[in-house]
Parts: structure tokens; sequence; C-alpha cells
């Protein structure tokens, strides 16, 4: 599959829109979101657990690096799942700080959204800052039925979805973290 030409790198910052917060903590601090690149998710009929990023999704990556390198973040907070991880490795230079937090992510109700246990995530993405994770595997796999006998991982059901209070308290989550950190530029 060929990726979009839309995609094509820009050589200055995208426009931002600036989000005003009435908490003290943000108000010296610029927050940029990114979302992950093309995963094998994003074009596949059946949901594979924790995907990686396409080829299509891996150019991506190298055509918006520049971007990034331009923009000049101190720290970059990252969901543990391999394409957000993936993306965040290739988009920001090796001296930015990557940390990956555990509540940073899509709705748990699609094997997507499950990550990798925490020695594999280690092994395969050494740079990331892993220690706001929880060790060994998904905190959310226990939401699953456990793949067929056939071991395959595109075939498992959602017991039970989070709900919208349990994404919401996620989300309060995140936003404390960031609030507490010492750095100003974060994504």
């Amino acid at each position: 599959m060929a990726c979009p030409a839309k995609d094509a790198p820009t050589m200055r910052p995208p426009n931002v829109e600036l989000v005003q917060s009435s908490h003290a903590a943000f108000r010296q601090k610029t927050v940029y979101i990114v979302r992950h690149a093309q995963g094998q998710h994003n074009v596949s009929p059946q949901f594979e657990f924790d995907p990686p990023l396409t080829e299509c999704g891996l150019k991506q990556v190298q055509r918006k690096r520049a971007v990034t390198e331009m923009i000049g973040v101190d720290v970059v907070l990252v969901s543990p799942l391999r394409r957000t991880l993936q993306t965040a490795c290739g988009l920001f230079p090796e001296h930015v700080h990557v940390v990956a937090l555990e509540d940073l992510r899509e709705r748990v109700e699609e094997s997507c959204n499950l990550r990798e246990d925490t020695a594999t995530l280690r092994s395969w993405f050494p740079r990331v800052d892993m220690n706001l994770i929880e060790a060994g595997p998904d905190k959310f796999l226990s939401r699953f039925d456990a793949p067929s006998l056939s071991g395959d991982r595109t075939d498992v059901n959602c017991r039970d979805e989070e709900t919208d209070g349990e994404v919401i308290a996620r989300c309060q989550k995140v936003l404390a973290s960031v609030a507490a950190r010492p750095e100003a530029r974060i994504a």
C-alpha cells in the first residue's frame, strides 16, 4: 500500500491551537499532542494484539521527524503500545527523554489497545523509560478472553469494555502527571 502523498514533509511547525487552562501548573507548559503513525490495525480487517506500524507508518514517521526537531520538546510522554513507541522513538531525537505512561492509551475495547509485557517492551525500546508502567503483562488483559487454541491473537473478545468513567479517570491521571512534570515543553 502506498502512503498518501498528502503526508509530504513540511518545513515549519503546524498551526497550533492553544487551549486555555485554569490549572496553574499548565500555564507555564506547552503540550503537543501527536497521533501515532499508521498502524497495522488501521488497515487490517482484524484487530491485532499490540500491532506495529505499517511500512507506510514508518515512512510517515521519517517524513515528520524534521518538524519535531524544529519544535524542540523537553520530554515525550507516550502510550506503552508498540505503534506509539515506534512513532515516538522515530519522531524525536535521541537526546529527548521518552517516558511510557500506562494510562496514556486509547479506550480498552479491542485487542489492538493491549500492550506487550514490560520485559518485551524494554527489549524492543531500550531508550524508553518504562518505570511508570506496571511490570509484567498488560493490566487490561484480564478483560479479554484467552486467545484461541491456535494462538491467534487477533481472535480475542473483550468481555469487559472500559466504561466512560474509567476512561475519564485515566485521563485525569495523565493530566495530573503532565501537571506534575518539571518540563515546560511536552509531547
